[in-house]
């Protein structure tokens, strides 16, 4: 290769290298640039689960309009079976993007208990002997509660978290019935009317988060409710001016299935 050949081919090296940029500002100009996404976001969330009611009183007493000391009936309290229950939810999650609380959120949840039975023995004049008895009452409730929520942390797109909360819970009791046991007469029934009691309601919860899809998350979880008292209304005739009380302090256990849709609230773009 002589000289002259050698010059042309540096000059065309050099050439090439200094008008590279020119030509691939063009091709430059049709590259996205990067977005990220702001998780952000607001939701919405549905789901199923079971409950379990505690009622803090094992028993009752009602008068009879019997003498003294006869003048009370007594009425043992089961613990109502499990019910089914329904929810739905509505709120607000922030990302912080931490190792720890990588996500916190507000949320409104609503839910409904389908109904179950507070049972008992009724023991007349309060004396065993006279166990002549049975009876049922329906109770249900919906509640309406203001709730917040950590992540804790995330690993494998799983978030341990915590949860509190404080509503409204409504308890609904209605249709009495009660049934004489074998070998007793039936009596003219006290009639317990239905009821509603609202009381102030407090929750407690823990649970996992898991993001299926980034917009969509299951939650597997438990709840503590307390809340007041759960009475029946006035009875009829003879028991016109009673009730039954079956519990001042009422717990609710429950664990759940939620799944809720994420609604981001939008891309931005670097500059």
């Amino acid at each position: 290769m002589d000289k002259t050949t050698k010059f042309q081919l540096i000059f065309l090296m050099i050439a090439s290298f200094v008008s590279y940029p020119a030509q691939a500002a063009p091709l430059a100009k049709k590259i996205p640039k990067e977005t990220t996404t702001n998780e952000n976001s607001w939701f919405v969330g549905m789901g199923a689960g079971t409950a379990w009611t505690d009622l803090s009183n094992g028993y009752t007493t009602v008068s009879n309009g019997a003498p003294s000391p006869y003048d009370q009936d007594s009425f043992s309290i089961k613990t109502p079976a499990s019910q089914t229950q329904l929810q739905f939810s509505a709120g607000y999650r922030w990302q912080t993007k931490k190792a720890f609380i990588p996500y916190y959120s507000a949320f409104f949840q609503y839910r409904r208990y389908l109904g179950t039975y507070i049972k008992g023995i009724i023991d007349q004049y309060s004396l065993p002997e006279f166990e002549n008895y049975d009876y049922q009452m329906r109770y249900r409730a919906e509640l309406f509660a203001l709730n917040g929520k950590i992540d804790l942390c995330e690993y494998n797109h799983i978030l341990p978290y915590l949860a509190a909360g404080a509503g409204i819970i409504y308890n609904r009791l209605n249709n009495y019935r009660e049934t004489a046991l074998p070998n007793v007469t039936a009596r003219i029934s006290p009639g317990y009317s239905g009821n509603t009691n609202t009381n102030l309601a407090l929750t407690l919860g823990l649970g996992v988060d898991i993001k299926l899809t980034k917009n969509i998350w299951a939650t597997v979880g438990y709840e503590y409710l307390s809340q007041g008292t759960v009475s029946t209304g006035n009875g009829e005739t003879t028991w016109s001016g009673t009730h039954l009380q079956f519990g001042k302090n009422t717990k609710m256990s429950t664990v759940f299935l939620n799944v809720s849709v994420n609604v981001p609230d939008g891309i931005r773009s670097d500059k």
